[in-house]
């Protein structure tokens, strides 16, 4: 701010200089008026900007409540053989899972909603997945230590447990495409075009950055695939090529594997905004790393009587992470999920 400042001035010393020189008076009176008017524009840049930010949020919450009111009584095409998929590990997971279930429910005409979970997720938990329409696989907790069980080595906790299951997304044959999404995904508008993004032999994926931000990779919270049976083969022969000296997490796997070979189709970042707040966005991912709590760990939240009948704007990741809580409060109501929402809390 102050280099524009200085900048500014500079230039307009510039031009009055010049203008005394040719020594017209109006031309004086009208220079030094101007000099007054950028300064006083350069004071309230902050708060344009704001009011920018302001009309963005505003006009972006007048569509998402729009579409959660609307959208789902306009779908004309529900039986297209395509799956949303997300993964479970345990039962850790389950309450953003079900905000997710519940957001597409309202946000998407496809019936399909699957989730794959190892053995370590609870019959309740299972039973709470079903209610919000999920259709519950038993699979593999696949992560490193499947690895390192595989080649014979002793479980070194490496990575975030049961973080491949996703990777069986391309193994879900019964489905002529796939989308995978992880629990903590919040999608706040349709996504269902998405769909039309995802090819054969490619991963479709959101940039892991937003523009103006060089970094070359995608974010697998979000991933695109048509299933195939030799293309899982080839992707899990290729984990374990690695994984014989060090086991990569799903991300990097997935960036060697297509990536490098140019089978990446890369789609907006406001598919997968993190962090920090981003205009325009269609959906956030919770995926940690910054100042505010992942939803569900905000002790300190109002009641639900307040969050229910939360409506406000988008401004800041806190202002999600509020409506987060007001998603979750309305699906325990609409699924009856009260059993699994006391046996929660006493895990938590």
């Amino acid at each position: 701010m102050q280099k524009r400042l200085l900048v500014s001035l500079l230039g307009c010393c510039a031009l009055l200089m010049v203008l005394v020189i040719l020594w017209s008076p109006v031309n004086l009176s009208f220079a030094c008026n101007y000099v007054v008017q950028i300064y006083r524009m350069i004071e309230i840049d902050e708060e344009r900007a704001s009011n920018q930010v302001q009309i963005f949020a505003q006009n972006e919450w007048t569509i998402h409540k729009l579409y959660m009111s609307y959208f789902k009584k306009e779908c004309t095409d529900t039986h297209k053989n395509y799956a949303w998929m997300t993964a479970l590990q345990n039962d850790k997971f389950i309450l953003p899972t079900i905000v997710l279930g519940y957001l597409l429910n309202k946000l998407s005409c496809l019936e399909n909603k699957v989730v794959l979970v190892s053995d370590k997720v609870s019959t309740l938990g299972r039973k709470t997945l079903t209610a919000v329409g999920f259709q519950v696989q038993e699979v593999p907790g696949l992560d490193c230590n499947y690895m390192d069980r595989y080649y014979g080595r002793e479980e070194a906790n490496k990575g975030i447990t049961g973080t491949h299951i996703r990777l069986l997304a391309f193994n879900l044959t019964t489905f002529d495409k796939v989308i995978y999404l992880d629990g903590d995904y919040f999608p706040i508008t349709p996504l269902d075009g998405l769909f039309e993004e995802v090819w054969p032999g490619r991963i479709t994926a959101a940039y892991c950055s937003k523009p103006g931000v060089v970094d070359p990779c995608f974010n697998a919270g979000l991933i695109g695939v048509v299933p195939n049976s030799d293309l899982f083969a080839q992707v899990m022969d290729y984990w374990r090529e690695l994984s014989a000296f060090s086991c990569p997490d799903d991300q990097r796997l997935l960036w060697y594997f297509f990536a490098h070979s140019d089978n990446w189709i890369p789609i907006s970042y406001s598919y997968n905004v993190r962090r920090e707040r981003y205009y325009p966005m269609r959906s956030f991912h919770f995926a940690g790393h910054g100042l505010e709590p992942r939803p569900w760990e905000w002790v300190d939240r109002p009641g639900p009587a307040y969050l229910k009948k939360l409506d406000s704007p988008l401004y800041t990741v806190m202002d999600m992470v509020a409506l987060w809580w007001k998603y979750l409060y309305l699906a325990i109501d609409e699924y009856e999920l009260q059993e699994f929402w006391q046996y929660i809390q006493i895990e938590l």
